[in-house]
């Protein structure tokens, strides 16, 4: 080889050695910066949020989730007059079982046991105007069933569906009204095309990996469900069959 070429050579691989130093440098604080800053950020969201439900006197168990990681996890406010709700406390959501409902109705529409057009008729044709009511029609309340009256003792969960098909009023008139009843029956569905329990099918059909941890109410036993008070401090409790009851539409912790 040359001297030029000697020279040439050993001035590009000098080059090539500073480019790399420069981005390994560079590289290195850059992410010393931003690891900083993030932990900065993630501090001042953490301090915001927390300061956020405390000053509005939120009752609960907050859970906030960034990127797939946990910013927060806590529990405010008393789940009982003696103790402060925690990260395990056990709340009863209500209607928002509604909402799993529909996801299961959909999964079996999206697996090809159901359609949105499918008529109530297929599973409860004693039902009056059955056959021109539709799955929309229920998950839309949109149906025209009225529940006539509510069981006053605890029922299986196809008796409960039963019940209701029998004690139903319908007004096909009605357009939209809002009627536990079409979830009733939704889940009377479900379980007829699962074979299996209401809470069985949201596992089965929702619930793969068991990401969600749920329980059908009343467990009033299990120390970590949350209590409900009147204004004078008395518990607020309804009788244990009004929870059982709820299949489809509240009886979810």
């Amino acid at each position: 080889m040359g001297a030029k070429k000697k020279i040439w050579f050993w001035v590009i691989v000098t080059l090539q050695v500073i480019f790399v130093l420069k981005m390994v440098h560079d590289t290195y604080f850059n992410d010393r910066w931003a690891t900083r800053y993030n932990v900065r950020s993630r501090e001042t969201v953490v301090k915001n949020i927390n300061y956020a439900l405390e000053s509005n006197d939120f009752s609960g168990t907050a859970l906030v989730i960034r990127n797939h990681k946990v910013l927060l996890h806590k529990g405010y406010g008393q789940q009982n007059a003696s103790r402060k709700n925690g990260v395990d406390t056990l709340y009863n959501i209500a209607s928002i079982e509604k909402s799993m409902t529909s996801v299961m109705v959909a999964k079996l529409i999206q697996e090809g046991k159901l359609d949105y057009a499918t008529k109530l008729a297929e599973f409860y044709p004693s039902i009056p105007n059955a056959k021109n009511i539709t799955i929309r029609n229920m998950l839309t309340m949109t149906s025209g069933l009225e529940a006539a009256s509510d069981p006053e003792k605890t029922l299986s969960e196809k008796a409960l569906a039963n019940y209701y098909a029998k004690h139903v009023v319908v007004d096909p008139r009605k357009g939209w009204d809002y009627d536990a009843i079409n979830f009733h029956l939704l889940a009377g569905i479900i379980t007829q095309l699962t074979h299996e329990s209401y809470s069985a099918s949201f596992n089965t059909l929702v619930n793969l990996k068991n990401q969600v941890n749920v329980m059908v109410m009343p467990d009033f036993s299990n120390p970590q469900v949350a209590v409900s008070y009147h204004k004078n401090g008395q518990p607020f409790a309804n009788p244990r069959y009004v929870y059982r009851n709820e299949i489809g539409t509240g009886s979810f912790l």
